[in-house]
């Protein structure tokens, strides 16, 4: 029978192969990845208050307009307005009563120039990270080293650069403890996991999936407060100055956003989905580098590399196919919302310009109306992807935290051991692998500390297994290890291995000299400690 779609090992995974996440998973994942934002609860909060006070620019902008197209070019006197300014601009009216219009312009532009160094008038909806800041690559590991220093206001000018600084700050704080954690947990894994676990899969699981969980904490706080407290403002404005002249228009700009994230909100499922498998088979790809690099002398030497650049190249060419569906789906969001927005917009158009030939509002009005409604657009658009855009961050962070839930050496319960002095000894030790390969079978073996002993058989005879065993980085399936006629089963794995040094078959030696390499494990050792 053929295994279940989320059970086929369509790229390099071993381990992790249930990769289908339902609602509920999804909604616990976002949930875990929020609670993360306490190791930075300060930079948090100092970054909603600015956050918060950067949306004051953009409901300004649009009464500036109006005051300039109604007191300046038209010369109307502010006595004569039948709509009234919202209370967040009375007293900037109220000192430009009785001014000439070309002393009301002087105003404003002094004004602007003061705003302008301070928040830079930039008025679009606020983005959290800023993706059209820099160039970025076109798959998901070179996405997520951009995503590693994202950063961004809904303001420009001084007010701006603080907040991103802030927020650059806080990004790289939450990933870099995420990785840490991570690699920690990856590094003490079991060693028949480790023996399963791909290597380019655990690089590219610290290095390009850890760095998306800051933008899933900002999508779920930060993003979807300051998109409601701007809407909210915005409507109120246009509630409070033309709820009476143009109460439609105040539905419609009430009405945009659950719209458009009903219609989106269907294609959640298979944008984790498609965003999963564009990542597992980036990781497969990295897997395919790691492997050639690390085995390149004995590729080279039995004349592999053709079929070692040929396996490259198909799983290269697989993670930019499985890239291409992930730009699909959003091109299919981004169309919808366009299409709604573009529909919203051209309602609004013919509203107001109906009203303004009618005389019912001024051509400052227009400015005021259409600015806002544009920037609920806008507000709206991403409303439109908010939804669509945590899925591909979910995907990310689902191998992320697959491996830091999964069982390593540190989560046995263990105690404190004394120090080794006497034996190691080995009573009825079998052991046999995941796979049901038996490598040892009631194996009786004592150690005498300061004794030689060489361990010979045959390959696959067991000699690797048992002495993985001593310093436990595996442990037997039947019998006992005992150091002093301690079970080594009952303590704690550090204990076990300050008693036994462990020299791998396959060693590493950096380029520097044996005793900064041996420095390395022990920097404070002495020349007669290491000679």
């Amino acid at each position: 029978m053929k295994p279940k779609g989320d059970e086929i090992n369509e790229f390099d995974d071993r381990i992790d192969t249930k990769t289908e996440l339902t609602l509920n998973e999804t909604l616990k994942l976002l949930l875990r990845s929020v609670k993360l934002l306490a190791s930075v609860r300060t930079l948090f909060f100092c970054k909603v208050g600015l956050a918060i006070i950067s949306l004051l620019p953009a409901l300004m902008v649009p009464w500036l307009l109006k005051i300039v197209v109604d007191q300046v070019v038209l010369q109307s006197p502010f006595d004569t307005e039948t709509v009234p300014f919202p209370p967040f601009m009375i007293p900037l009216v109220s000192s430009l009563e009785g001014m000439s219009p070309s002393g009301i312009m002087m105003t404003i532009v002094i004004f602007s120039f003061f705003m302008m160094a301070l928040f830079g008038l930039r008025a679009p909806a606020a983005e959290q990270a800023e993706i059209i800041g820099a160039p970025q690559g076109f798959d998901a590991a070179t996405q997520s080293e951009q995503a590693l220093s994202a950063g961004g206001s809904a303001t420009n000018g001084l007010w701006g650069l603080i907040e991103l600084l802030l927020t650059i700050r806080m990004t790289q704080r939450l990933a870099n403890d995420l990785r840490s954690t991570l690699m920690g947990r990856l590094s003490r894994l079991e060693m028949t996991i480790l023996d399963d676990q791909r290597i380019g899969d655990s690089i590219y699981r610290v290095m390009y999936d850890a760095p998306m969980l800051p933008e899933i904490c900002y999508r779920l706080t930060l993003r979807p407060v300051l998109i409601v407290i701007g809407a909210i403002l915005s409507v109120y404005v246009l509630k409070f100055s033309y709820g009476e002249v143009a109460p439609e228009l105040i539905w419609a700009s009430a009405a945009i956003m659950p719209a458009i994230l009903l219609i989106t909100a269907p294609l959640s499922r298979i944008t984790r989905r498609v965003n999963q498998k564009s990542r597992a088979a980036g990781s497969a790809t990295t897997n395919s580098v790691e492997e050639s690099i690390d085995n390149i002398k004995a590729v080279q030497s039995l004349g592999g590399s053709e079929d070692d650049t040929r396996v490259f190249d198909e799983k290269s060419s697989e993670s930019f196919k499985r890239h291409r569906h992930t730009v699909l789906i959003d091109g299919i969001v981004k169309i919808l919302t366009a299409f709604c927005t573009t529909g919203a917009l051209a309602y609004a158009f013919i509203l107001i310009t109906d009203e303004v030939v009618a005389g019912v509002l001024s051509p400052g009005d227009y400015a005021v109306l259409f600015g806002v409604f544009v920037g609920l657009n806008s507000s709206a658009q991403v409303v439109g992807l908010y939804w669509i855009e945590l899925q591909k961050n979910v995907a990310a962070v689902r191998r992320v935290f697959f491996f830091i839930d999964h069982t390593s050496e540190l989560d046995r319960e263990a105690r404190p051991m004394a120090p080794l002095t006497n034996k190691v000894s080995l009573e009825d030790v079998s052991f046999s692998y995941p796979d049901g390969r038996q490598a040892l079978h009631n194996v009786n073996l004592e150690l005498q500390v300061g004794q030689t002993i060489a361990i010979v058989g045959p390959t696959g005879a067991g000699k690797t297994t048992l002495a993985y065993m001593l310093p436990a980085y595996i442990r037997p399936t039947a019998g006992k290890i005992q150091f002093d006629e301690q079970d080594i089963a009952k303590f704690h794995v550090d204990d076990i291995r300050d008693d036994v040094t462990f020299v791998f078959q396959e060693h590493m030696l950096l380029s520097i000299s044996i005793k900064e390499n041996l420095l390395l494990a022990n920097a404070s050792a002495t020349d007669e400690k290491i000679f």
